[in-house]
């Protein structure tokens, strides 16, 4: 009797498991923090924010950060390089300049630190104590803050990257006191990422960071995160203090837009046709500035 033989398929995966984080889990910690952002009295004085805020804020910082950190392995990977020991700062920006020599090196590696600094002050509880300063009706009019002896490290100290007297980083004004990370500081280092997206398609092949990333958003799904970050950019700036932000990314599409990919959207490329202000092109197919209120209408 002829025996039969069973075929046998092999198959290889390489685990990356944090990669899906801003694709899957922050879309919902940006909404849930953004919910109590906006309640926020934008015209007294704050020590903190709210801990919901906060919370939901901090969360999605550090886990948009491990997906960086994901992605870059998985390009290192791509890339039959190994990482020596590399820190998340130097091992992205030596790809990007490696492949793209014209690269802003030394002004994403500022950008990049920045990010792990805050990463840093959340993940291993940076103490301050905060002294506040109050009028006969207990109106907050100022506050004092330091940080703890023993509490953060030489790499922010010694960076010249944040302000001691802001406790605010220096390029992306991120806060780097705990109680006063919030929303803001999330939707900026979302623009980051969103920004890396866009360096990495221009850059690299497809297949190394891919993105697929899709939320529900007032009943319609949406599949770009500059679309998400659009959508509460171009409704909220003016009712919030997002506009403040507004001088902070024009620096930054100058030096990186240059290097995304022609043929998709990203939330530093995506302005007014008119003013140049961001978050033209929103979800639902709707293309509207709403700070000069130019648009286009789809037929």
């Amino acid at each position: 009797m002829r025996k039969t033989t069973k075929e046998i398929n092999k198959q290889k995966i390489v685990t990356v498991v944090a990669a899906n984080y801003v694709d899957i889990l922050i879309p919902e910690l940006l909404e849930k923090s953004f919910e109590a952002y906006k309640k926020r009295d934008f015209i007294k004085k704050h020590f903190q924010v709210s801990v919901i805020e906060n919370t939901y804020a901090t969360a999605g910082i550090v886990l948009t950060i491990l997906a960086l950190e994901a992605y870059r392995n998985r390009i290192y990977y791509m890339l039959n390089k190994p990482l020596n020991k590399m820190g998340l700062v130097k091992s992205l920006s030596q790809v990007f300049k490696l492949k793209e020599h014209s690269f802003p090196n030394d002004f994403f590696e500022e950008i990049l630190t920045e990010l792990v600094i805050v990463r840093d002050v959340i993940v291993h509880n940076h103490l301050y104590e905060v002294e506040i300063i109050n009028d006969e009706n207990w109106e907050m009019i100022g506050h004092r803050q330091r940080l703890l002896e023993s509490y953060g490290d030489s790499k922010r100290l010694n960076s010249g990257l944040v302000s001691e007297r802001t406790r605010k980083t220096r390029n992306l004004k991120l806060n780097v006191q705990p109680a006063k990370i919030g929303f803001e500081d999330l939707f900026t280092v979302l623009v980051i990422f969103d920004s890396f997206i866009g360096i990495s398609d221009r850059i690299l092949p497809n297949s190394y960071v891919p993105s697929r990333f899709s939320f529900k958003l007032d009943g319609s799904y949406i599949n770009r995160l500059s679309h998400l970050l659009s959508h509460y950019y171009s409704n909220y700036s003016k009712l919030t203090s997002l506009h403040n932000l507004t001088k902070i990314y024009k620096k930054l599409k100058i030096q990186l837009v240059p290097y995304f990919t022609d043929h998709k959207d990203y939330f530093l490329k995506n302005t007014c046709p008119k003013c140049g202000d961001f978050g033209f092109h929103q979800p639902k197919k709707i293309y509207k500035c709403n700070n000069c209120n130019f648009k286009i209408e789809l037929g």
